[in-house]
């Protein structure tokens, strides 16, 4: 084992290492000892200003987290009051006819609708609906001389009426459920024949008054004319289909005690077949007494 005993480097015993003395090789060591302390404090100072400027980098992911979820969190919904849906019956100038409807006969709704105008600005120039909701309706009429539907009440050109079908839905109107015997002029088809000897006069529709359209429905098994025109001005029967009627399928003429003049009277678009007694559409020219 190797004692020193001084450390007077002029009389200390030289060591060698690969040739080089002690001194050279103590003198590199502490330049290396210094570079490393000195790479190490360099590496301390940048690792210190690095912890300084985490939280700022830390804080922004937070924030950007935190934003993110906010954006796809979802709201809880907010209760609204929902309006009902306003049906097109409750509009002023339409009248509907229907078992949950306003009016229940096809009558009282004509007639509304016919004198709806006085002290209604929208009569200026809005029409007047009569809408029968869809299915069959048959015609309960007992007596002679009667019309199931009778219009006898004006409109007006600016607001004319119109007797149709609720919007998308379809309507047939029986005259008869079934025909019986040529005694009540339901003879079936090819039974007997009555020539021009009238038993009954049970009309489905009857027009007598002015600005008035009848569109869109079926009518079937009328005892007498299925729809007469026997009065009025600017009137308008269109897209019927009118069939297995007794007399005339479509009249237009004058009745006996009615000396109402007619004018203006389109008829357009209808498909007519199978009338019994009478043509598809008959037009009478002058009037009777």
């Amino acid at each position: 084992m190797t004692e020193f005993h001084a450390f007077d480097m002029a009389k200390a015993p030289v060591f060698r290492s690969n040739n080089a003395p002690f001194t050279q090789l103590s003198g590199r060591r502490w330049t290396a000892v210094w570079v490393g302390r000195l790479a190490l404090l360099l590496f301390i100072a940048i690792l210190f200003s690095g912890c300084q400027t985490a939280p700022t980098t830390l804080e922004t992911a937070s924030t950007a987290s935190l934003g993110q979820t906010t954006s796809t969190t979802q709201q809880a919904p907010q209760t609204q009051a929902v309006t009902p849906q306003k049906s097109p019956c409750d509009e002023p100038w339409n009248f509907c006819v229907g078992p949950q409807e306003t009016y229940q006969t096809i009558d009282a709704a004509v007639y509304a609708a016919a004198t709806s105008c006085p002290g209604n600005s929208w009569c200026a120039d809005t029409s007047r609906h009569v809408w029968m909701r869809g299915g069959t309706y048959y015609s309960n009429l007992s007596g002679n001389f009667q019309s199931f539907i009778s219009i006898i009440d004006d409109c007006s050109a600016n607001s004319p009426c119109y007797l149709e079908p609720f919007p998308g839905e379809t309507v047939l109107i029986e005259g008869a459920r079934e025909w019986k015997d040529c005694a009540d002029r339901n003879a079936p088809s090819g039974g007997c024949e009555l020539g021009s000897q009238y038993v009954s006069e049970r009309r489905i529709i009857e027009v007598n008054a002015s600005h008035w359209r009848v569109d869109g429905f079926e009518i079937a098994h009328a005892e007498s004319e299925s729809i007469t025109i026997v009065g009025g001005d600017d009137i308008t029967i269109d897209r019927m289909h009118v069939h297995d009627g007794w007399m005339d399928l479509i009249y237009v003429g004058s009745h006996a005690g009615l000396k109402k003049d007619i004018s203006n009277v389109t008829v357009s678009n209808n498909l007519l077949h199978n009338s019994r007694h009478g043509s598809g559409i008959s037009i009478s020219v002058g009037s009777n007494p």
